[in-house]
């Protein structure tokens, strides 16, 4: 697999498949209606997350519930919290 990583024309597919694996493992369910976005929880507990590319949007009613799941992500891949969304796809929030 790491051979396809770094290959042009497989790395997104290689990379998109890898990372539902990993969240499917972490009891994330895809939505339905979106490839690129997968929930997990209920309720005020759930967690959203949305995936832009190798971009990853998080939301939560609780906070806490919140940094659960990232710190059980951030055991799969090496993440870099930038904090809050002040920009997505050309929208100022």
């Amino acid at each position: 697999m790491l051979k396809g990583l770094y290959s042009l024309k497989q790395s997104p597919r290689l990379w998109y498949e890898r990372l539902c694996y990993a969240l499917m493992e972490l009891e994330f369910r895809k939505f339905n209606s979106s490839d690129c976005s997968f929930e997990v929880g209920n309720g005020s507990r759930k967690v959203l997350l949305m995936v832009y590319v190798d971009d990853l949007i998080t939301m939560s009613p609780k906070n806490d519930t919140l940094e659960k799941k990232k710190d059980l992500v951030r055991h799969k891949f090496k993440l870099e919290d930038l904090g809050l969304v002040r920009y997505y796809l050309g929208i100022k929030f």
